[in-house]
């Protein structure tokens, strides 16, 4: 699920993979209560943020079969919360049937599975956290082939980072990672957004991006990144073989440098290419909508891969060629005549659209 540094020389316990509607995926990793078997995870780049922090009070977005929990645990986490909105995965699979192979995990004295939307908790816990994880949460497949395009995800607004962000402790770290690409920038611009929201300045100065294989770590820090820490995250990066995409102060030039240095992001955003990288919101939560509306033929003519915004605009033009063949012409046809036919005439009309009603559906 996630990429381990090259210095990870504990070789992994074995692992069921569980695959959600044929494509999500979340490991289940036996363990049988030995944290030092599992101590790989120390190394893998959704990690990184662990090692920014001491003994942290952890919240687990999304823990499905219990990596991230594994994590948490290995570094010392006091209290860990995992809140999974799919019941299945906490109470049949994880508390149930692989009960003893994932070593009772979810049943822990310091660790508690909620079953809830994510969203839903956050807003009405009174919490503070000194971690808020959240490690690719949701289907890659589906997404990089744009089938989630046209679907709603609250997880991924700005109002929702704000909302991660204004549960973290002073000095505490919201830690999303997503697939290298359109997602990992827009989830950047998002970071942005959210600062900007909580009328936070200097919001580059709280973000470290880190990268390794085809996945990207977005660490923000509530309170501005302090000078040893850029010191110690160039120093594990670079000992992991990490590559830093952004932190504080960073000189080399790349496409998140130019979102975060900007100075007029929407500008920036609104001339960006084909990507469509304007940020989600509650009202508009399309976060996996990554074509803009003047790309939209080159998704038809198979130039840009999108199965969503395919389907849309490929249905809407057939359907509306079928209206006007069937409907439109009918109409204009016999406008003359249409409402001087007798009751049978009338009556076939009525039979005329009740069928192409039916053929629609």
């Amino acid at each position: 699920m996630g990429d381990e540094s090259c210095l990870s020389r504990i070789l992994p316990p074995p692992k069921l993979d569980m695959r959600i509607d044929a494509s999500a995926y979340t490991p289940i990793t036996k363990f049988d209560g030995n944290l030092k078997k599992v101590e790989f995870l120390k190394y893998d780049v959704t990690s990184f943020a662990y090692h920014l922090s001491n003994f942290p009070d952890v919240l687990i977005i999304g823990p499905g079969g219990g990596r991230d929990v594994l994590t948490a645990l290995i570094f010392g986490s006091r209290k860990i919360i995992g809140v999974e909105i799919n019941s299945i995965i906490t109470n049949d699979i994880m508390k149930e049937r692989f009960k003893k192979y994932s070593g009772n995990l979810y049943s822990l004295d310091n660790v508690e599975i909620i079953v809830d939307d994510a969203r839903n908790y956050i807003r009405n816990s009174k919490r503070k956290y000194d971690i808020i994880q959240a490690s690719l949460v949701d289907t890659w497949a589906a997404t990089n082939a744009g089938a989630y395009s046209l679907s709603e995800n609250n997880l991924y607004t700005v109002e929702a980072m704000a909302e991660y962000i204004n549960h973290l402790t002073g000095n505490g770290y919201l830690t999303t990672s997503r697939w290298h690409g359109v997602n990992s920038y827009k989830l950047t611009v998002l970071y942005l957004k959210a600062a900007e929201k909580l009328a936070i300045k200097n919001a580059g100065r709280h973000i470290v991006l880190i990268k390794t294989g085809k996945i990207v770590n977005h660490i923000f820090k509530k309170s501005e990144f302090k000078e040893a820490e850029i010191k110690k995250i160039s120093q594990l990066a670079d000992k992991m073989k990490f590559e830093i995409l952004y932190m504080p102060y960073f000189k080399k030039e790349n496409k998140y440098t130019q979102l975060i240095n900007s100075k007029d992001l929407d500008k920036f955003i609104d001339t960006y290419s084909i990507l469509y990288l304007k940020a989600s919101t509650d009202d508009s939560p399309f976060f996996f909508n990554k074509i803009q509306f003047k790309s939209v033929p080159s998704v038809l003519l198979g130039m840009t891969q999108d199965i969503g915004i395919f389907l849309l605009y490929g249905l809407f033009i057939i359907s509306s060629f079928l209206s006007l063949i069937l409907i439109a012409v009918p109409l204009y046809l016999n406008k003359k005549d249409l409402f001087k036919k007798e009751a049978k005439s009338k009556f076939l009309y009525l039979i005329y659209f009740l069928c192409w009603e039916l053929l629609s559906c």
